[in-house]
């Protein structure tokens, strides 16, 4: 079941110094939903032209952290989305933006499951987002959705807006630097 999602606005602004009290609401929000599992919507290592790109590493090193892969989610979800048609690699290479890794780097351990977005249009995005959806819903795991926004141009947010479309999920906006859906 997916409890709670955040679309980073601003990365850079939030993790600054200044922004230091608007990340510990970020994380105070996301993890009162106490969470099992991330996902992780930016651009994570590969960026690939035509199709979207889950990563199946054995683990994440995350500052002097590391975090795992959930595998069962991960499986369940390429396979839904292969039968859907949407075109999609899996990758290994154990990056996550860097953004996001100074993000849970505050994080209890939770699954991770890393998806870059690709160049296609903003509206393939938002589709594979519905599609995604349907799935994490109804998966027995505390699901927390992380969409950062960088040189994507939107493409993690479409994603996003896809997932959480029709959920009935409470609103909270810090600033103009990220809004938090749940919590």
């Amino acid at each position: 079941m997916i409890v709670s999602a955040a679309h980073i606005l601003q990365p850079e602004i939030l993790l600054s110094n200044s922004g230091k009290e608007n990340l510990d609401l970020l994380n105070e929000k996301m993890l009162a939903a106490q969470p099992e599992t991330a996902v992780l919507l930016g651009k994570h290592g590969s960026w690939q032209a035509d199709q979207w790109s889950l990563d199946l590493s054995d683990k994440y090193q995350i500052a002097e952290r590391e975090f795992y892969p959930d595998f069962q989610t991960i499986e369940t979800m390429q396979r839904e989305l292969r039968m859907m048609e949407y075109p999609l690699t899996l990758d290994s290479h154990g990056r996550i933006h860097e953004e996001l890794a100074l993000i849970l780097d505050d994080w209890p351990l939770v699954r991770l499951i890393p998806i870059s977005a690709c160049e296609l249009p903003l509206d393939a995005h938002e589709q594979i987002g519905e599609c995604m959806k349907d799935f994490l819903i109804n998966s027995p795991k505390r699901i927390a959705i992380l969409a950062i926004e960088t040189e994507d141009d939107g493409r993690a947010h479409a994603m996003l807006r896809g997932v959480i479309k029709e959920i009935n999920l409470s609103v909270t906006n810090i600033g103009d630097l990220a809004v938090i859906y749940g919590g």
